[in-house]
């Protein structure tokens, strides 16, 4: 414990070194970035005009107050422009209220901006390869980004005191998580994929020791910094030895669901509509990589969500609802890929879906799943022989799960007709395909 306690005070003292070389990232107020700025593409459309919505006294002061606030900080400024957008408060879990504009008219009419978001799967394989790991969180981030000049009057807002506009990127635009994206990205570049993983405001530092990730820290903080762009320090953390990101918790041991994740699931009232199924069937898919032959068990489900469906809830489909729940409740722990294990892959298929199960060997014999994978079969599909389907699921399993499978790795299926693939010599049709 004497140990532990003169590590963590040693780690600390690093720290407060680079916090005290670099002042300005942790202040109170958004910074700003000058690579890259936010830009309205409308082409040749005509302005929109919305007249600010009806709000109660207590709304409208709070509006009032938040536009005080931000014309003080300089975040937006008065306007004369012929766009108008009104104002929304949206309330917030602590009880509080979210600014808003509704900018869906004005969406409607942007040229969409195609910059890629990053794969969740790739940024939690690279971020898996770790022991530690730090979380940094930008003050405000869009906010530190600034909209070109040209176009912030297609920010306009309307409120019951004036017309004004913003001077940094609001949320609600369209384009707006492609700009932040960009701006990250351009920001990290020198240590994304090596140190530093980024999925919009969320930024992970990781390592594979303490003194390697003190390192990994300090030149993260040192781009930020240059790049002009500030933390919010209560929201960052740092030498952690499990880490809570896009809805798991990652830790040496591997990766599971987080519990608020869980809960959500298992509290999830019994479906009564359609509507209500996809949003049930939404919360279980996020983590269906934990789920063997998810698609299987989910099939009843799916089925009612189609168009033109009867509504029926009977024993199959109420049997399928608490399957899901039960096997998200006992979710396994999901190990992280290690470079110097084995890969096995198996795979199968029944009549109603596709299954797959990607593991790895390591070196004294243990055997650890790295995910799971499933998809039901299409209309055609169901009319393959058992080879055609088994073959089926091999084929779709190898590019389901390509991202891992960037080494040699073992099949294994319970269907024999598979190897005597191997060796024929000629092969027509489908299975030749």
């Amino acid at each position: 414990m004497e140990e532990m306690a003169q590590r963590s005070g040693a780690v600390k003292s690093r720290l407060l070194d680079i916090f005290q070389r670099l002042p300005e990232l942790f202040c109170t107020r958004p910074g700003m970035v000058a690579a890259v700025e936010h830009r309205i593409e409308t082409g040749d459309a005509a302005p929109i005009y919305r007249h600010p919505y009806s709000l109660p006294k207590n709304k409208a002061e709070i509006v009032e107050t938040q536009v005080q606030e931000m014309l003080d900080a300089g975040i937006i400024e008065q306007s004369d422009s012929p766009w108008a957008a009104p104002v929304v408060l949206v309330p917030k879990k602590d009880g509080s209220t979210r600014f808003c504009v509704d900018y869906r008219l004005l969406n409607n009419v942007t040229r969409e901006d195609r910059y890629p978001l990053p794969l969740i799967s790739v940024v939690l394989r690279n971020i898996g390869n770790a022991c530690i790991w730090s979380t940094l969180d930008l003050q405000s981030g869009y906010w530190q980004i600034k909209i070109a000049p040209e176009h912030r009057s297609k920010t306009a807002f309307i409120t019951p005191g004036g017309l004004y506009q913003f001077r940094v990127m609001p949320f609600g635009l369209r384009n707006a998580p492609g700009t932040f994206q960009r701006m990250v990205n351009h920001v990290l570049k020198p240590v994304l994929g090596n140190c530093c993983e980024c999925y919009l405001d969320d930024i992970v530092i990781y390592s594979s020791s303490p003194e390697e990730h003190y390192q990994d820290v300090e030149k993260v903080l040192t781009l930020l910094h240059k790049a002009g762009l500030t933390l919010k320090p209560e929201k960052c953390h740092f030498f952690q030895r499990q880490l809570e990101f896009l809805g798991y918790l990652i830790s040496e041991d591997g990766m599971r669901p987080q519990e608020n994740k869980i809960r959500a699931v298992q509290e999830f009232p019994r479906p009564q509509r359609p509507k209500q199924i996809r949003q049930f069937l939404g919360l279980c898919s996020w983590h269906k990589a934990f789920i063997p032959h998810f698609s299987n068990i989910a099939a009843p489900l799916y089925h009612l969500t189609k168009k033109k469906q009867k509504w029926r809830w009977d024993l199959e489909e109420q049997r399928a609802f608490e399957q899901l729940k039960n096997c998200l409740t006992h979710a396994p722990v999901l190990a992280l890929p290690k470079e110097d294990a084995a890969l096995e892959l198996y795979t199968d298929a029944s009549d109603v879906g596709l299954g797959a199960e990607l593991g790895q060997r390591l070196s004294d014999g243990t055997y650890q799943v790295l995910t799971y994978a499933s998809r039901i079969l299409r209309p055609p599909e169901k009319n393959y022989s058992a080879t055609e389907k088994e073959c089926l699921a091999l084929v779709w399993a190898c590019e389901r799960l390509r991202i891992f499978l960037s080494r040699p790795f073992q099949v294994f299926t319970d269907h024999a007709a598979l190897g005597w693939l191997q060796t024929k010599k000629e092969l027509k049709g489908r299975l030749a395909r």
